[in-house]
């Protein structure tokens, strides 16, 4: 028996990634067919910075566990000319950084059915760049009022709580 199952979809919610935020990937496998899939493996794999929450699904057919940088999902039966989709949710590390991109690949299936077109096995993401957050601000503490011809001093305290490092960033006072 032939079953061409095909990964054609691996989409972010989101059109940027954020430091300390999640995010959730769609993935959707097809069955071209001409059988069923008795089960369907898919592997997906995440960047270093991206961390495997959760997953769902609309008839909680597909099961995952996590192994590192790798999520293994199971879905039993595939019927011929069927699709499915289910999400997988992220958090995005603190110190995340660059640019990410998921893959998602039929790992294994029924071992009586044979895929016969694996070129469609495998599918990624598009490419997303992590968007650094520095929340930054300025304390500035002195003298109200100051007596012409005297000399004041003025402290200016600046803070990033980040979750990013702050870079570039000046600071400029007028008197």
């Amino acid at each position: 028996r032939a079953a061409d199952l095909a990964v054609t979809q691996v989409t972010l919610n989101n059109t940027a990634l954020y430091p300390n935020q999640s995010a959730d990937y769609a993935v959707t496998v097809t069955n071209n067919g001409p059988a069923d899939a008795d089960q369907v493996d898919v592997n997906l794999t995440f960047p270093a910075g991206l961390s495997y929450t959760n997953v769902t699904s609309s008839d909680d057919s597909i099961a995952c566990t996590a192994g590192g940088q790798v999520v293994a999902c199971v879905r039993n039966a595939l019927a011929n000319g069927a699709t499915f989709t289910f999400t997988v949710n992220v958090s995005v590390a603190g110190s995340a950084t660059g640019t990410k991109q998921v893959q998602a690949k039929i790992a294994h299936h029924s071992t009586d059915v044979v895929d016969g077109d694996a070129s469609n096995d495998i599918r990624s993401s598009d490419a997303i760049t992590v968007s650094p957050i520095a929340d930054r601000s300025v304390t500035l503490s002195g003298p109200s009022t100051v007596v012409r011809g005297s000399t004041a001093t003025f402290t200016a305290t600046v803070s990033n709580v980040g979750p990013s490092a702050a870079t570039n960033t000046s600071i400029t006072f007028t008197l």
